[in-house]
């Protein structure tokens, strides 16, 4: 997956489609019939050491974010949220 190239130092190019940008925000994304874009975005990430080397610095903070525990967290907070909600806004 994304993830684990990135957390393996693998530059990632995705597809605007794919959904991983919702996570990510340091990758290269192309529309998934670009296929010259995202040939051009490969080449780049092989040829330039430096933009590589940007690209999965800030990838590696991406990745810092999505932890079980912040995941667990968003999701007790939605429980908490509808709970709520569903009690007319009266918290019990």
């Amino acid at each position: 997956t994304c993830l684990e190239a990135l957390s393996c130092n693998v530059p990632v190019v995705v597809s605007y489609q794919s959904g991983v940008l919702e996570n990510l925000t340091n990758v290269f994304a192309v529309d998934f019939w670009d296929t010259d874009r995202m040939a051009f975005n490969v080449l780049a990430l092989l040829e330039d050491k430096t933009l590589r080397a940007e690209m999965l610095k800030a990838a590696r903070a991406d990745l810092q974010k999505l932890t079980w525990d912040r995941a667990a967290d968003k999701i007790i907070n939605a429980y908490h949220i509808n709970a709520h909600r569903e009690c007319g806004g009266v918290k019990q």
